[in-house]
């Protein structure tokens, strides 16, 4: 397949790298128009011998025949057989009979191909031009791991990272899910590193407030402060209280 070959090519290129069999391909996965994609069923649990394949992001994308929903997977190398079984078991003629198996996750798809950044970009606008540098919000993956890897994501995101000599700001906001890191680079820079990739589920624009508060004068910043308070819909007076203790 396809998808065979570039896992392939990929571990040529990697022959002599610091991670030359520890890497994912990033895939995405197209619904036919109208038709959702069933989710939890792409997802394979990490064991102790091998890393999971583990679903990223969802989009949506309105088009005339109706809506297409693309989802963003990570398959590890030597991982790419969980997917395949699948889909011979669903287009085995024998099963013809009756329902193929894994008919719910396949039928509605339209079609698999291998991506990269463009897979993880969750803005409605285009990805910003090759060698334009800007900020990037970048969500990294905290997901277990699994197998012989004793790199976290997040580990191997700062490696990859100091490699490229990416500018970073100190801020981390950790997520259940993902460490959310801002990140200067350009559009060829992260595409060039599938290293960097593979250590993330999602890529947002970075947005600064518009609001430069500190720099107002002390009439603008009560205006504002009033207008938020005006904004607030005050519970009555015998309403039950809770406190939440944020250790963060």
């Amino acid at each position: 397949t396809d998808v065979q070959d570039q896992f392939e090519a990929e571990q040529l290129l990697r022959e002599d790298s610091e991670f030359a069999n520890d890497f994912a391909l990033l895939l995405n996965i197209k619904s036919a128009p109208g038709y959702p994609l069933k989710l939890d069923s792409f997802e394979s649990r990490p064991s102790k011998n091998n890393e999971g394949v583990y679903l990223l992001n969802v989009r949506t994308i309105e088009t005339d025949a109706g809506l297409v929903m693309c989802a963003a997977i990570s398959v590890p190398v030597g991982r790419l057989d969980v997917l395949v079984k699948k889909v011979e078991a669903f287009a085995d003629p024998s099963k013809d009979e009756k329902a193929p198996r894994n008919a719910d996750l396949l039928a509605n798809i339209d079609s698999i191909t291998v991506a990269a950044l463009e897979a993880l970009w969750m803005e409605p606008e285009p990805l910003p031009d090759a060698n334009e540098l800007v900020w990037w919000e970048f969500w990294v993956s905290r997901a277990d791991r699994g197998g012989r890897s004793e790199q976290s994501w997040i580990d191997r995101f700062e490696v990859v990272r100091d490699t490229l000599g990416l500018e970073t700001n100190r801020f981390r906001l950790s997520l259940p899910d993902n460490v959310v890191v801002m990140v200067k680079a350009t559009r060829a820079q992260l595409e060039s590193s599938l290293d960097l990739l593979n250590t993330l589920t999602e890529v947002h624009k970075v947005r600064p407030c518009s609001i430069d508060l500190p720099h107002l004068d002390n009439v603008e910043q009560h205006d504002w402060m009033q207008l938020a308070l005006d904004r607030v819909d005050w519970p009555e007076d015998s309403a039950p209280a809770v406190c939440i203790l944020d250790t963060g």
